[in-house]
């Protein structure tokens, strides 16, 4: 995504270019690239000038013109949206012109960690002009790198983000964990299945990376598909007794443990959690193939509804909009008669 937003902004940025011509892929391999790029280097020009113009270019092959021609077109729509777009609106054009909900809407843990990293980079976007009203996409490219390599990390003065897959085998003297949230941490797929002995072992393996000191934190709510939810913290918390629920209400508070930890084993910090709101709204007539009127959204169908905990997030496909998962206790949802 960075990318495409970068040849967008800088037409002349080649390593751009060849990072993203075969993705998604389009038939374009190593053997093309190389000749395109004899070609251009033979004859001159800009490289991005060539592809975008390369149906009347009589120094290209037929075979090579026909592979590389989708992709120019793919460019120069982007430089059309560019011009009269803003950032945010700008990447959502290109991950739907470039189709990634489809392509990653499959229902393993890949594909859902892209799409859930494409839908937080959409609204990281979002975020970032409302916090600059004269952003514009240089200024934010400026802001963020490509560089992130863990293979490297040493103790040098640095933060390290990750997610738990690639940080096994690894070791820091301070580790935060993230997230620790029903739906997160465990996650919820989108079939409503919840592999808890696999989430169990992934959650031990981000605890184990802390030497001296584990922070484990979860949001009081969540701004997540274009809608803001309120969060449950993680069952793991008080499965490792990190946490106790309150017998009055469905509020957390932090669990002092009494017994004396051994030297060698981590000190665990828990932050106080923000009040989860105490009202709850009664959800039991809401139903799947259910019509419902979302205050933001407008008219929807219920797909599916799944129970977490003392909620229940129901699966719901919005005309114009498509499929976003909603906590019914707290979204602001009404059954259409």
């Amino acid at each position: 995504m960075l990318a495409y937003l970068r040849i967008i902004a800088n037409p002349r940025d080649n390593e751009a270019i060849l990072r993203v011509i075969n993705f998604p892929r389009r038939g374009i391999g190593d053997k093309a690239v190389q000749q395109l790029l004899d070609v251009v280097s033979g004859t001159g020009g800009i490289l991005y000038e060539r592809i975008t113009d390369i149906e009347g270019d009589k120094t290209m092959p037929p075979a090579l013109i026909k592979k590389i021609a989708p992709f120019g077109k793919l460019l120069t729509d982007f430089e059309d949206k560019a011009r009269t777009a803003g950032i945010q609106e700008i990447a959502a054009y290109v991950v739907s012109a470039l189709g990634l909900q489809e392509l990653y809407g499959g229902d393993d843990d890949e594909d859902r960690a892209r799409l859930l990293n494409i839908n937080d980079f959409i609204n990281g976007l979002a975020e970032y002009e409302e916090r600059n009203p004269n952003a514009s996409l240089d200024g934010y490219l400026q802001s963020v790198s490509l560089y992130s390599d863990l293979d490297e990390a040493d103790e040098s003065d640095f933060v390290s983000v990750a997610t738990v897959h690639s940080a096994k085998g690894l070791e820091f003297d301070v580790v935060f964990v993230i997230g620790a949230e029903e739906g997160i941490f465990p996650i919820v797929r989108s079939s409503g299945d919840v592999d808890v002995e696999e989430e169990r072992r992934l959650m031990y393996v981000a605890a184990t990376r802390a030497k001296e000191r584990l922070y484990m934190t979860y949001a009081g709510s969540r701004f997540m598909y274009g809608d803001r939810k309120y969060s449950i913290p993680s069952r793991f918390l008080t499965e490792a007794g990190m946490t106790a629920k309150s017998k009055d209400d469905d509020k957390f508070s932090i669990y002092r443990e009494q017994k004396p930890r051994p030297q060698s084993a981590p000190q665990i910090f828990i932050p106080p959690p923000r009040p989860i709101a105490s009202e709850v709204k009664d959800t039991s007539g809401f139903k799947a193939g259910m019509t419902v009127r979302h205050r933001k959204f407008g008219l929807g169908k219920i797909e599916r509804l799944v129970e977490a905990g003392s909620n229940v997030h129901a699966e719901i496909n919005f005309e114009g909009v498509g499929i976003l998962t909603l906590a019914l206790n707290f979204a602001p949802i009404e059954i259409v008669e």
